[in-house]
């Protein structure tokens, strides 16, 4: 069969032929090892971007992992191919909760998340640990988030007692994914109507503080690679000025892009660490809350990106 690469030439790979008798199972299997075969020489020739081809040229991972280059794309093939398949068994068959309460529909989403969390481990030896839980108090919290990676979207599920994530309105327009979205009563904000949307996103996050809830919100709006700083929206300062008395802003700062990227097919082993910053009390000026918002968050996010380079194969205990 002919595949063309992200280069634009086209590469040959001999797949086998399967042998008759072979019943459906037997089939699906030879399917998907073919499939892996084919990840590992797509590893080899140079169709993946350069940072992933200069990681995979230099034999090991650059965040402490081991092993060939070649185990390093088999280990990301499996890992994306439970990943995905956990990830359609959550659509296809949650359904089954919507008539229950909220709260089972969340217990639900913990246990799936921490099924996930394993397969980080296990398939993809991604460990995870979290710091600076002494900071992350009881009741309403606006958690502030830096944001690299998929994992930022459903780990907060097994840190918080009642997760509310702040997301763009077209997610919820998925079939199935917005059904759960909307049961579990996420805030969901449409970029296109402006300053009505801001209103309403904040109208929507103080109503969930007063709830004694925990509302999760990415300052910057979207993913972003290790390194990259993005604009902080204006929209976590809007709600910080109408906190309820009794709710804090607590940032978070993590290093999951060094691991599992957005939109890369490579996943570095090593250790996930997420860290809860000290809270900002209120009071501040727009201005300057944004400032303190960001300086934390940022400084912080180095550093442990910095820790990653310096202390390779951490193996903390605080995993679940």
């Amino acid at each position: 069969t002919q595949f063309l690469g992200g280069n634009g030439r086209h590469h040959q790979f001999r797949i086998m032929r399967q042998p008759r008798g072979l019943d459906r199972a037997d089939k699906a299997f030879v399917a998907v090892l073919e499939l892996g075969i084919v990840a590992v020489r797509l590893a080899q020739k140079r169709d993946f971007p350069a940072s992933a081809r200069q990681q995979m040229l230099a034999g090991k991972p650059p965040c402490g992992g081991t092993g060939s280059a070649d185990m390093k794309a088999l280990r990301s093939f499996v890992f994306h191919a439970f990943f995905f398949s956990w990830l359609i068994f959550l659509l296809v068959s949650f359904w089954i909760y919507l008539p229950f309460p909220r709260g089972v529909m969340r217990a639900a989403l913990r246990v799936w998340s921490r099924i996930l969390v394993g397969g980080m481990r296990w398939l993809g030896g991604m460990k995870v640990e979290f710091l600076g839980r002494e900071n992350l108090p009881d009741g309403p919290v606006l958690v502030a988030s830096k944001h690299q990676s998929i994992y930022d979207t459903f780990i907060f599920y097994l840190l918080l007692d009642e997760p509310q994530y702040v997301l763009k309105k077209e997610l919820t327009e998925i079939p199935f994914w917005g059904w759960y979205a909307n049961k579990c009563q996420h805030v969901a904000v449409d970029r296109s109507a402006g300053a009505k949307a801001l209103r309403e996103m904040v109208t929507k996050c103080v109503d969930r503080l007063q709830r004694g809830r925990q509302v999760i919100i990415f300052p910057e709006g979207t993913r972003t690679a290790p390194g990259v700083t993005l604009r902080y929206h204006p929209g976590v300062a809007a709600i910080y000025q109408q906190l309820p008395e009794d709710a804090v802003v607590v940032p978070v700062a993590l290093n999951s892009g060094s691991f599992w990227g957005r939109r890369e097919f490579m996943i570095n082993p090593g250790t996930i660490t997420l860290e809860f910053l000290e809270p900002i009390e209120a009071g501040l000026d727009r201005k300057r809350f944004m400032k303190l918002l960001e300086d934390r968050i940022e400084t912080a996010t180095k550093r442990l990106h910095d820790a990653v380079d310096g202390n390779p194969g951490k193996t903390p205990d605080d995993t679940p």
